[in-house]
């Protein structure tokens, strides 16, 4: 299958229902392929800084990790903002970006992000913003490189970033290289912390309870407000937890 059927259907068993992006050049065969699936609706936006915004509130209201599409040279830089916001505040989506042909690279090729021939290195531009990326230099190279994509931004709830030079979107790959990776359940969640808690033998006086930022990963706050409503439970909030309770 070519490359854009992969990662086509790589999203579609992802169960996504929406991709936000921008097109161009370098990401347009790509977009063009989720489209006609018509399996995923593409949102587009007006700049990609609005997309990956658009992906970032889709993880809040949904607590389902979405994709942003861009194009190559300012379509990544654009996103740079938003990026850098979703890394600070544990917010995670991935974006996948495409970039020019391999044979422009470092020659003056226009939007060159390869890092060769005097031009800006794309990936380490945003490396210290996400907490995975990976520009693939071989189209056998997208099956792991989607999977580690997803597997981080699960585990880490930060933001990654794959980078694919847009000859490869249209090479073949393996069918049988199509290996979704489960999805990740931190080894303590906030749902088992709760069940724990409700377990424990009943309070003598009200407890006293802090809220952190790891509340916005919550699929329901319905369960956490009932319990704190059940032990009469004191409550104080940190800054990026307000407006979760």
């Amino acid at each position: 299958m070519l490359v854009t059927d992969y990662i086509s259907e790589f999203l579609e068993k992802k169960a996504l229902n929406y991709c936000f992006g921008l097109s161009g050049a370098n990401i347009e065969d790509l977009l063009f392929k989720i489209n006609s699936r018509k399996k995923i609706k593409i949102i587009l936006a007006k700049t990609e800084y609005a997309a990956s915004m658009m992906a970032m509130g889709h993880y809040l209201s949904s607590k389902q990790i979405s994709v942003a599409l861009t194009t190559s040279g300012p379509g990544i830089l654009n996103t740079v903002p938003v990026l850098a916001e979703a890394y600070s505040s544990d917010l995670p989506f991935v974006l996948i970006s495409g970039l020019i042909p391999q044979s422009n690279e470092g020659i003056g090729g226009f939007q060159d992000g390869s890092g060769k021939g005097g031009s800006i290195n794309i990936q380490n531009v945003v490396a210290p913003i996400t907490g995975f990326v990976q520009t693939v230099s071989v189209a056998q190279d997208i099956p792991q490189a989607l999977r580690e994509a997803f597997l981080s931004a699960e585990k880490t709830k930060k933001p990654s970033a794959v980078f694919i030079p847009k000859n490869l979107f249209l090479e073949s790959i393996e069918e049988g290289e199509l290996a979704l990776n489960h999805s990740l359940e931190p080894e303590i969640s906030i749902e088992k912390i709760l069940t724990f808690i409700e377990k424990c033998s009943s309070f003598s006086s009200p407890p006293f309870v802090v809220l952190g930022e790891k509340l916005i990963h919550l699929k329901s706050a319905e369960k956490l407000n009932k319990l704190l409503e059940k032990m009469d439970a004191f409550v104080a909030l940190t800054p990026n937890a307000k407006g979760f309770f």
